[in-house]
């Protein structure tokens, strides 16, 4: 057995070498003769980064090289009794001097090596010449490496772009290899544009070939690499060598991959020494301990700066430890089955793919999935209280190996996410190792899991089950849904029953949410994976500029900066969702057509017109088949299509032509050949037809417009669709419909009247309970259930002080129960939850501005803001009932989230759903006037936490004078949970909604610094200076989010 310490990115400069030598070594240096006493460290194998960006506090790359040498090296060398031979290092992206190369030769070198050939023939001449021109960036690093070793006994190979050695240990050979990764670092962006050059790699391999155990260190990871020999490169190195030992992403990774060319275990270690003072988990400090024999045994270590020592890093696993147990050699049959799936796969599956993403007009080249994709924000939503928020890329999804939720809108991008994410995995299968598998959970039904995966692969039972059983899948499920009116019971137990046969397979599900602050009630009763949760948020200016760009025509007048800013800002004036879909239907309304997309009801009519109407040369008869005519025929099949209720949301070929015939010869008299119409819709890809001629809409917001435009065009059907046992499964029709026609007057009646007569049984918590004390919690740190259980009294008092009619008990109960009780199987119900009905409510009354009753949407508003309350208090009884029954929080709530979040803050979290479904400006009058009231003392419950509701509402909007609304209200807060409200509040438009040095900068820093005086009771003197440190922790935020 071997055993190595994996340390890497120390990043040293002035800072952290006072940290080494005044904390970090001393620990350090304690566990080292801890862990010696098990048995003797053979190796120090350091993986890039001994530095910090070239040396700057040094004065030079070689003098901070001779530093880290000195204060880093030479010391743990003689704590370890290990010589110069043992302690390997490999280059990191800030190991070399940038500047040395000048920008010129720099984009020269990077327009010339474009193909795998031309990095070769650089290297081999390079080499021969004994040249550092264009990469003198590394020259400095490389002569440190090469006086370093000089010395050696030990067999090697040690070269400008060579240095691999050969050991032996008792009795067994040993070859290590140095790759260097950061010959082409360059700027802040190396994402995509790494080159190893296979010469290197291969050379370096050749060399220790016929050693027993061969490890290669290299800084970057594989999925770094550019595009032009990333599966070459991968394919190769995951073949050769044994052990891949890496760093740069300053976190633990390890995993055991098997694949078409091999077997290799790949560990990445955290950073060793940087911002040690962090509780941020993107800080962990620490190192790995790698036992290599039979099996692969790893002990993660990280820094705990307040205990100054190293513990066992149980946020990996939790023991600190995990093993891993070498894999067989796959059999030339089982590769050939692996490289077979992943061919069917791309023939099968691609191009339905790249069709789901809509094409702008003027874009020119091939569509697909990885071209038309725009990665949105998503966090795993510890960020909102946090300083540090925790965004999550696109590489630490496709790296780790827990189960992922994503959770979002409906039309946030979850399923063009999914398809991204396949994309990636089988088009880079040399490095994932992974064979995924799409699956839309409506369409599960009847059938097994295998059976779905044998249709999606077309391998057959047994190699399916094999692959599974190694756990080589990973399956995609798009909207998934635990929802109870759903009827979903069958799958859901298919699932979680597939989960637990095949547990080392990973799962990937999408989940339709719109409160995307709290996890959603049907979760968190009844999942039993243990996923976790993401959270896909709105596009930013950022993102929506990509999609923008990417759009345009290259030569397009609108391809400059200013102009893409003025058609952003025209974009977010009309409060659309700020998702993929609504930016590319914008352009097109921009573009084409000449009304105002309002909203996105109307902003989809503005899209389907175009593409059915305007922008078809052939469309089909033009004169007496016009726009109208086709709305009127879809919303049609949209009918026959949600009035199956099935859950299965298509018509097989043969029902949809007889739909499409029905409709020309019995309901409107027309002579044109359904054949011809046919063709023509899935043409026009408002439809798509599947291999099993099963013909769906193409994308679920079609559906749901064409189902508001028959509740529009049909009395009878809309009648259907708002019957009491089934209007709450539709909310996005709903939506779409007051969207659309905005003075539904009856419409809005109803729903309101459902609305009130569901939660008016509820006013009594209201009375008995006051909100502002309810939600000041403080659990104390050795407190388990005492708080919890106090919280439980609470809702008995409230239970004893209700009303005494039965009516009201028998509800009360039925929906308290109904969100807490852990059920073994999901049966359907008719009655609608309170989120749920929150949500279309919200959504109706922001839709409705054209209804002439200004009361009636006051009275809605105030019953919205009353209520809002009312669930926040049920939803954290759920919390509490559970906790008291099962003695800990549900698997379905993330590990980072602590009990007393989830309890004081949902206040907070539902004020955010508030503006996601409120926020529109021509609300403004209607919550002025509701903060008049509660301004007078006449508000609902005489909190705070109501007047809060509003403000932050009216402040979100930027209604008029919002400034001083937010003035006033800060003046006249004593409740200590609004105090808290008020500065997440105030923090995220610091941070989020203000430009540096703008007026609203200057606005946000004097409100934040107004709170903190008041609050925390502080000398008005201070105010300049808390601003000031206001404006050092933003800009220290700003720098963190652009790290390398």
């Amino acid at each position: 057995m071997i055993r190595i310490l994996h340390l890497t990115d120390f990043h040293l400069n002035n800072k952290t070498l006072r940290d080494w030598n005044g904390f970090y070594k001393d620990a350090f240096f304690s566990k080292l003769t801890e862990l010696s006493k098990e048995r003797n460290i053979d190796f120090v194998f350091f993986t890039g980064d001994l530095i910090d960006k070239g040396g700057k506090d040094f004065k030079g790359t070689t003098l901070a090289l001779k530093e880290f040498k000195t204060n880093i090296i030479d010391p743990i060398l003689e704590k370890l009794n290990l010589d110069i031979s043992r302690f390997i290092i490999c280059p990191g992206n800030h190991d070399i001097d940038r500047t040395k190369d000048s920008k010129i030769d720099e984009n020269g070198l990077k327009g010339t090596l474009l193909v795998s050939d031309d990095v070769i023939d650089f290297i081999n001449t390079s080499t021969k010449e004994n040249s550092f021109q264009y990469i003198k960036r590394i020259e400095e690093y490389k002569n440190f490496e090469i006086e370093l070793y000089k010395d050696i006994e030990i067999d090697n190979l040690h070269s400008m772009f060579n240095f691999s050695l050969k050991y032996e240990i008792d009795g067994v050979s040993i070859g290590v290899s140095s790759i260097n990764s950061s010959w082409r670092c360059y700027d802040n962006d190396d994402y995509g544009s790494i080159l190893i050059g296979e010469n290197q790699l291969n050379d370096n391999y050749k060399f220790v070939e016929d050693c027993d155990i061969k490890i290669a260190l290299i800084h970057h990871q594989l999925d770094w690499i550019s595009k032009i020999e990333k599966s070459v490169i991968a394919s190769h190195i995951n073949k050769n060598y044994d052990v891949i030992l890496s760093g740069h992403v300053h976190e633990h990774m390890s995993q055991m991959t098997t694949g078409f060319t091999g077997s290799c275990f790949h560990n990445v270690s955290p950073s060793g020494l940087n911002q040690i003072r962090s509780d941020s988990s993107t800080f962990i400090n620490g190192f790995t301990i790698i036992d290599y024999n039979k099996s692969i045994n790893c002990h993660y270590l990280k820094y705990i700066h307040s205990q100054k020592e190293f513990v066992d890093n149980t946020d990996i696993v939790p023991t600190g430890k995990k093993s891993f147990t070498k894999p067989t050699m796959e059999s030339d049959n089982d590769l050939t089955i692996y490289s077979n799936a992943i061919d069917n796969i791309k023939e099968d599956h691609f191009e339905e793919m790249n069709a789901h993403f809509i094409k702008g007009k003027n874009e020119v080249g091939d569509q697909n999935v990885k071209t038309s994709f725009i990665y949105p924000p998503i966090d795993d939503g510890k960020g909102h209280y946090d300083e540090i928020e925790t965004n999550t890329n696109f590489n630490e999804i496709l790296n780790t190996n827990n189960h992922t939720l994503f959770l979002g809108q409906q039309e946030i991008g979850k399923t063009s996410l999914l398809y991204r994410l396949i994309v990636e995995y089988v088009d880079e299968f040399d490095i994932y190792k992974k064979i995924p598998v799409f699956i839309d959970f409506n369409n599960i039904k009847n059938k097994e899991f295998i059976t779905i995966i044998k249709e999606y692969t077309r391998l057959n039972t047994d190699n399916v089950k094999n692959i599974l059983t190694k756990g080589n899948f990973i399956i995609f499920i798009d909207n998934i849904n635990y929802h109870e009116s759903k009827n979903f019971g069958s799958q859901i137990n298919k699932l979680h029953n597939f989960n637990k046969e095949y547990s080392k397979v990973r799962i990937i599900g999408g989940y339709q949410h719109d409160n995307l602050e709290i996890i959603p009630t049907e979760v968190f009763n009844h999942c039993k994976i243990p996923f976790s949760y993401q959270f896909i948020r709105a596009l930013k200016t950022k993102e929506i500029k990509l999609i923008m760009k990417q759009w345009l025509p290259s030569n397009d007048i609108l391809k400059t900066e200013e102009k893409l800013q003025k058609l952003v800002n025209t974009f977010s004036s009309y409060n659309l969702p700020n998702n993929a879909l609504s930016v590319h239907l914008y352009l097109w309304s921009m573009e084409n057509g000449d009304k105002k997309p309002i909203n996105q009801a109307v902003l989809m009519e503005i899209y389907v017109e175009l593409i059915l109407e305007k922008l078809n040369k052939d469309n089909v008869y033009r004169n007496n088949f016009d726009f109208t005519n086709k709305v009127q025929l879809i919303s049609m099949i949209a009918e026959k299509i949600i009035k199956k209720e099935n859950n299965e949301y298509w018509l097989n070929q043969t029902d949809f032509y007889n739909t499409i015939n029905d409709y020309l010869k019995n309901k409107v008299g027309f002579s044109f050949d359904p054949n011809v119409i046919m063709e023509y819709l899935l043409e026009r890809k408002i439809f798509t037809r599947n291999n099993q001629n099963e013909v769906r809409f193409s994308h679920v917001c079609f559906m749901h417009f064409f189902v508001a435009k028959r509740m529009e065009y049909n009395p009878d059907f809309r009648k259907f669709i708002l019957d009491e046992k089934r209007y709450f499964n539709y909310p996005k029709e709903l939506d779409y419909y007051t969207g659309l026609v905005r003075s539904d007057e009856e419409t809005f009646k109803i729903i309101y009247e459902r609305f009130k007569k569901l939660f008016d049984p509820m006013s009594f918590i209201l009375e008995a309970v006051s909100p502002d004390e309810y939600f000041n919690i403080n659990l104390k740190k050795d407190s388990k259930n005492d708080e919890p259980l106090a919280r439980n009294l609470e809702i008995a008092k409230i239970k004893d002080s209700r009303p005494s009619e039965e009516s009201i008990e028998k509800q009360y109960d039925e929906q308290l129960e109904k969100i807490s009780n852990l059920k073994q199987e999901i049966k359907g119900n008719t009655n609608i939850d309170f989120d749920r009905m929150l949500l279309i409510m919200c959504n109706v009354l922001r839709n409705s501005e054209g209804i002439e009753d200004l009361d009636l949407k006051n009275r809605a508003y105030n019953d919205i803001i009353k209520h809002n309350i009312t669930y926040s208090i049920l939803y954290t009884q759920v919390v509490v009932r559970y906790l008291i029954e099962y003695g800990k929080l549900p698997p379905s709530v993330p590990q980072n989230v602590s009990l007393e979040n989830i309890l004081k803050n949902i206040p907070y979290n539902m004020q955010y759903s508030l503006f996601t479904h409120l926020g529109t400006q021509k609300l403004s009058n209607v919550i002025a006037q509701k903060m008049a009231f509660d301004l007078k003392g006449e508000s609902n419950s005489k909190s705070e936490i109501e007047k809060f509701l509003s403000v932050a509402l009216y402040s979100d909007i930027q209604g008029p004078n919002f400034d001083n609304y937010l003035s006033k209200f800060i003046k006249s807060i004593n409740s200590i949970p609004v105090q808290n409200y008020m500065l997440f509040k105030l923090s995220e438009y610091l941070y989020k909604r203000s430009k540096e040095g703008s007026d609203n900068e200057l606005l946000y820093l004097d409100l934040i610094a107004d709170l903190k005086i008041r609050t925390q009771k502080l000398p008005k003197r201070l105010k300049e200076q808390i601003k000031k440190g206001l404006l050092e922790k933003k800009n220290k935020f700003v720098k963190i989010l652009r790290i390398e």
